[in-house]
């Protein structure tokens, strides 16, 4: 009999360890990332590229990200002579008038005219750069849907 119990036991025990381990998945996949929390640099290397350009500064990295989509926003600067490490490393095409289609509103202010840049990828998200013909200042944003 005791040995009937302890085997009752060991299975609410395991199954109470599984249903924790399941809603706390569910919980991480329905909580939005609030990207402004996170460390820049990680957000960097995970949406724009890997390794990180030696002239680049992170000057804010904004938005969030949940099961159903979001949207990341970085702006940084970046010295002319790592444009091209930027560009291969995080697989960016030039986007303008002859690629075919509109191109996208910038969604940053103050940053005058600008190169944009679309990331090749195969995700489910639109992933722009933008880097001003008048000065240092970069922009990326990427919409997840």
């Amino acid at each position: 009999m005791k040995k009937k119990r302890l085997g009752c036991g060991i299975a609410l025990v395991l199954t109470t360890v599984v249903i924790a381990y399941f809603a706390y998945g569910i919980y991480l996949v329905l909580t939005p990332r609030d990207m402004s929390q996170q460390n820049p640099e990680e957000v960097f290397r995970e949406f724009v590229c890997s390794p990180i350009p030696s002239s680049v500064k992170i000057i804010s990295v904004d938005g969030s990200i949940a099961f159903a989509g979001g949207n990341v926003y970085i702006e940084f600067t970046m010295d002319a002579s790592d444009r091209d490490d930027l560009l291969s490393g995080g697989s960016f095409v030039k986007l303008d008038e002859s690629s075919g289609g509109r191109l996208p509103v910038v969604p940053f202010e103050n940053i005058g005219s600008v190169e944009t840049y679309r990331q090749n990828d195969e995700s489910l998200s639109d992933s722009y750069l933008y880097l001003s013909k008048n000065s240092n200042k970069c922009f990326f944003h990427q919409a997840q849907y």
